[in-house]
């Protein structure tokens, strides 16, 4: 017979992270969302030096089509913080996604993305990728969770645990990362 802690009381989410696998892109995508209770979107995020990394282009010319255009080359285009791929590796026997990092070539000094700051993410090893076995995630994809549960055992003493928990997604999360870019270049001024 196992005891079952009845109506605990759950923080909030800790952590939030989906999961998706990207089939145009061949990869599983890592979303952190929500990071110490706080969302990622709301963090501030350090900018880049634009002395040190300049962008490749600046912005877009008006929209007078009678003139003539002029494209520039961009290397890379859709990297964003947060955002972690996984790239299948191994052999046949041990098949496993392995945790990479993006790199931002939108600029003319290409710069690391930040590492992931959830601790869902982070390796049982440290100089190690994080890794996932293919069959764990589904083709819809789906979102953990890890909040602080407080309970009281058979004797009424508190019993505080990490729970993780795991639910459906609708859609995947998907990132369009493109390369060897033409887009308009800027005006001179």
């Amino acid at each position: 017979l196992w005891h079952v802690a009845e109506l605990p009381l759950a923080s909030a989410p800790l952590e939030r992270v989906q999961f998706g696998l990207d089939e145009e892109a061949n990869l599983l995508w890592a979303v952190e969302r929500l990071v110490d209770g706080r969302e990622v979107a709301s963090r501030r995020l350090s900018l880049p030096d634009e002395a040190l990394h300049p962008p490749f282009n600046a912005g877009r010319p008006a929209g007078d089509a009678r003139k003539a255009r002029e494209y520039a080359y961009v290397p890379g285009q859709g990297a964003a913080p947060y955002w972690y791929p996984y790239e299948l590796a191994g052999d046949d026997e041990l098949r496993r996604l392995v945790q990479r990092r993006l790199v931002d070539f939108s600029r003319q000094r290409p710069m690391p993305l930040p590492l992931p700051q959830a601790e869902l993410l982070q390796p049982p090893e440290p100089g190690r990728g994080h890794q996932i076995a293919p069959l764990a995630i589904p083709s819809n994809g789906i979102e953990v969770e890890r909040r602080w549960q407080l309970a009281r055992d058979m004797h009424g003493n508190p019993v505080l645990w990490l729970q993780r928990q795991r639910a459906a997604l609708l859609s995947p999360p998907a990132r369009r990362l493109r390369f060897d870019v033409m887009v308009q270049a800027a005006e001179p001024a």
